[in-house]
């Protein structure tokens, strides 16, 4: 009998029942839950690049299904109808489990209203869509997502949104409606997760991703739009080594025009010397591939070694290919709090540098009252002017004319904070921060743009301060009251009431909207600059 390799591929991977490889959604709201019974297994679990597979989360802290609320399986259980009444409100509308096979499919939207105070236009969100994700054996997991977007933005995100050609954190837009102010888009990202041992998890796909324990991350942030990767990640114990390959694109004028490629390398490895602990070195490195006179592109060898400061050895941190590295730290000071931190270096040179500091409280009340959850989060972040740039503009840590970092680039301070309290499937949340950077003006670069060349910089980077130029402060006010109908996708209706002051030099400007809806919140979208 002819046995191929195929054939031994898979008996390897239906050897044993399904486990769940795919990965928790980089959603805000997952993030918290997950964190807090991270913290309160007392485990060993590298938390810190994101977002967290399933099974090792698990695992580790012998607790399945963290997005079940006991509470409502409970009363579906003896309800009429219980299971018209579980597909509703708690599990995946379509479920199916074999002994070698799981999968599982949900609709997706996001239908919303925005009424701008003393404006008299309607703008809003309509997005339909679905998800798919299962597992194949107990190896190898999948994940898809599929969304249609319509979307009339509010001012201050239309001019982002015209200025960098791409609805944020999406897809590239097309025009629509009387006016042609609507954007219409639609975006779709998906992964295959492999585990052939237990210490070695191996995804490959379209997606994003996340390093840290803040709301924002100075590394590495899910704030562009999706990128094709490769990521290896290997883990014994105090020890855990991430080896990431990316490739990243950004363009000029038209999205059917020539798009400028270029390929990211990162290593991230996560380390707990003490318990509780957590301490990583971050290395990213953003490869200049594509020539920009004959258009040729080329990766180099250096591109594909996964040894962390080789190629800092070969080109150093001024060369044509941008060099970041960094440290991340966060510590659990007890079952419910959670202390974290980050520091990067773009350029010694010309000192440009940024940081973090940040603190959260899982559940305020220790759980001394059920069925509910306070959770509190601070945090202040800094980037110097110019950070993440490079003087070859589309070597800058951007991908589709979006910051990878973070949504509000560099040359920037943040304070803000976000205090959100769940009760009986009911949630409130306040969030606020407070910007200080500048506004460019027409033929500046105060090292707030990444998409401008450094070497176009109108101060200069080693003595650049926040606040130059155009000196600009941002306030953004947010309350939001909401009832989660479906905890496994975080279906929920709400409302939210916002109010955000813009002050610069130049100009000032005061908004209060009102917006409510139904929508899936999976992922996050950021629009608080």
């Amino acid at each position: 009998m002819k046995i191929t390799i195929t054939t031994i591929i898979l008996l390897f991977i239906f050897s044993s029942a399904f486990s769940q490889e795919y990965n928790y959604p980089l959603g805000n709201n997952f993030d918290r839950l997950v964190s807090k019974n991270i913290n309160n297994s007392n485990s060993t679990i590298h938390t810190n690049f994101k977002p967290l597979r399933v099974s090792y989360v698990e695992n580790e802290t012998n607790k399945n299904n963290l997005f079940i609320d006991t509470n409502r399986l409970n009363i579906a259980q003896k309800a009429p109808l219980s299971y018209v009444w579980k597909k509703i409100f708690i599990e995946d509308l379509v479920k199916v489990e074999q002994k070698n096979l799981s999968f599982y499919a949900n609709p997706l939207i996001n239908y919303q209203k925005t009424k701008l105070d003393g404006v008299d236009y309607d703008y809003g969100q309509n997005t339909r869509g679905f998800e798919i994700h299962g597992n194949l054996g107990s190896k190898l997991s999948f994940y898809s997502d599929f969304l249609e977007n319509q979307t009339f933005y509010l001012p201050y995100i239309q001019q982002k949104v015209n200025s960098s050609l791409v609805a944020p954190g999406q897809a590239v837009w097309k025009p629509f409606g009387e006016d042609q102010q609507g954007k219409d888009y639609n975006y779709a990202t998906g992964y295959l997760s492999f585990t052939p041992v237990d210490f070695l998890n191996i995804q490959f796909g379209h997606s994003k991703h996340f390093i840290g324990s803040g709301y924002r991350s100075m590394l590495l942030s899910d704030n562009s739009i999706a990128y094709p990767f490769l990521k290896l990640t290997v883990t014994n114990n105090k020890i855990q080594y991430t080896a990431m390959f990316t490739e990243f694109q950004n363009f000029k004028t038209k999205f059917y025009f020539y798009h400028y490629k270029k390929h990211g390398s990162f290593l991230f490895i996560n380390y707990f010397p003490v318990k509780n602990l957590q301490i990583g070195f971050f290395e990213a490195i953003i490869w200049k591939t594509t020539n920009e006179i004959t258009f040729e592109r080329k990766v180099p060898l250096l591109f594909f070694v996964p040894i962390p400061g080789i190629r800092e050895t070969v080109y150093g941190f001024n060369d044509q290919n941008n060099v970041l590295i960094g440290l991340n730290a966060s510590y659990n000071l007890f079952k419910y709090a959670q202390l974290y931190s980050q520091f990067a270096i773009d350029d010694i040179k010309n000192k440009k540098i940024a940081y973090q500091a940040g603190f959260r409280i899982f559940d305020v009340l220790n759980e001394n009252i059920k069925k509910q959850n306070l959770y509190i989060q601070t945090e202040y972040n800094y980037a110097k002017p110019y950070t993440y740039s490079h003087e070859y503009a589309y070597s800058a840590f951007t991908n589709f004319n979006e910051p990878l970092i973070n949504t509000l680039s560099a040359g920037f301070t943040e304070s803000l904070a976000i205090i959100n309290w769940q009760f009986y499937g009911f949630e409130i949340e306040f969030k606020y921060n407070n910007i200080l950077t500048s506004t460019d003006t027409a033929n500046s670069n105060f090292g707030t743009n990444l998409m401008l060349s450094s070497n176009t910089a109108t101060y200069p980077t080693t003595s650049s301060k926040i606040g130059q130029g155009n000196k600009t402060i941002i306030t953004n006010y947010n309350l939001s009251f909401a009832y989660i109908i479906n905890t496994s996708t975080n279906l929920k209706i709400f409302t939210e009431v916002s109010k955000r002051n813009f002050s610069s030099d130049i100009n000032n400007n005061e908004i209060f909207f009102v917006s409510f809806g139904i929508k899936n919140t999976l992922k996050n979208i950021y629009t608080d600059y």
